[in-house]
């Protein structure tokens, strides 16, 4: 989120364009024009969830264009490398999907952060990322448990008028996926709260350092280059996650203006003409890792997500039938159970996948005391 001035640092972090990013002053973007364009997959889809239907439209921000989903919020914040853009439904904001070409800089080990601050308690310059999180180990899933802490800080605050937060996160699973800039490159799947429902999330970035540690103020900074992000209420997330992916990897950059930065900054920006491709090829690894997730890890966030909540399943075995209930109500359940109208619940087996994805029931509204 901060400017780099290192003519090398830039060549890395432009280089990141090409796979999300773009020039673009912080603004509150126009209502997108009418009609659709076709995606990079085919023509614009819909998408039938258990939430209403998400359908692709042409979204141009005059230097590039991107197929939004129609009646989303956009927000684009940032130049240069830092270019964010940030979609959300108004109806719901747990439907989203943003990136930021590059955020930072954040610290790198305690021992830098501690450097900075004795620096500025002895009378030396201000530092202004010295409220930003230290970043180890440098891993992408790490970033992700520190955002909001880099979301709260000044220049994030001074960057974009509002960010995207994830309340009490906690990851799934992590998968590395190839990067060509060096650093550490995560696919990651978490979980959240917002609004006191649970929301699931798909999740890419790069760490980077781009000064190490000198034993002196102001080094061994970070970024994370590409991170981008998919988000919906858990219930409908894996329905409505593809075409948010699709979305994300139509973000195409103008011909004009990838031009005008290759002529001012030929070194730099020698990768940006691969932007498209390159976006397109890491919707198909988010794609990838989801198809191919392990059914443990659905499991895991379905129970990560009872344990967010205060809340615990049972089953009825003959009929399959899943119930959702407080935390605790089985314990006086089960001594009580022939009282009950169900008498035959049961905890859910820690291996049953279907059961554990299977849509639940209001409990208390179905089981009673006869």
């Amino acid at each position: 989120m901060v400017y780099l001035k290192n003519k090398k640092i830039w060549g890395v972090l432009l280089v990141s364009l090409g796979l999300i990013t773009g020039i673009g002053a912080f603004e509150q973007a126009e209502e997108p024009k009418n009609g659709t364009q076709q995606m990079n997959i085919g023509a614009a889809k819909t998408v039938a969830a258990k939430s209403p239907a998400v359908r692709l439209e042409q979204y141009n921000g005059n230097f590039f264009t991107i197929n939004k989903p129609s009646g989303w919020n956009i927000t684009t914040a940032g130049v240069g490398p830092t270019l964010a853009v940030w979609m959300k439904d108004p109806q719901e904001p747990a439907r989203q999907a943003f990136f930021f070409g590059a955020v930072g800089p954040f610290y790198l080990s305690h021992q830098q952060k501690a450097i900075d601050q004795n620096y500025m308690a002895s009378g030396g310059y201000p530092i202004q990322w010295v409220d930003m999180p230290v970043v180890a180990p440098q891993t992408a899933s790490n970033f992700l448990t520190k955002w909001n802490s880099v979301a709260n800080s000044r220049i994030a605050q001074g960057f974009m008028a509002e960010r995207p937060i994830f309340k009490d996160l906690t990851i799934i699973s992590t998968q590395p996926i190839p990067n060509q800039f060096g650093g550490s490159s995560e696919l990651i799947r978490a979980i959240f709260v917002q609004n006191g429902k649970t929301v699931e999330g798909l999740f890419t970035a790069t760490i980077y350092q781009n000064v190490p540690f000198m034993n002196g103020p102001g080094g061994h900074q970070g970024y994370a280059l590409m991170f981008s992000g998919v988000t919906a209420p858990k219930n409908e997330f894996s329905d409505i996650q593809p075409i948010l992916v699709s979305s994300l990897g139509s973000f195409n950059l103008s011909e004009q203006y990838v031009q005008s930065y290759i002529s001012s900054s030929r070194e730099a920006f020698a990768g940006v003409m691969r932007a498209g491709q390159t976006l397109r090829e890491t919707s198909d690894i988010i794609t990838k890792g989801w198809n191919q997730r392990q059914k443990i890890h659905d499991i895991l966030s379905e129970k990560r997500s009872d344990a967010t909540l205060g809340k615990e399943r049972v089953y009825d075995p003959a009929t399959g039938q899943v119930y959702e209930f407080p935390n605790g109500w089985y314990q006086k359940y089960d001594i009580n159970r022939n009282k009950y109208n169900k008498p035959g619940l049961q905890p859910i087996p820690d291996n049953d996948h279907i059961t554990w994805t299977s849509p639940t029931q209001n409990g208390p509204s179905q089981v009673y005391i006869q």
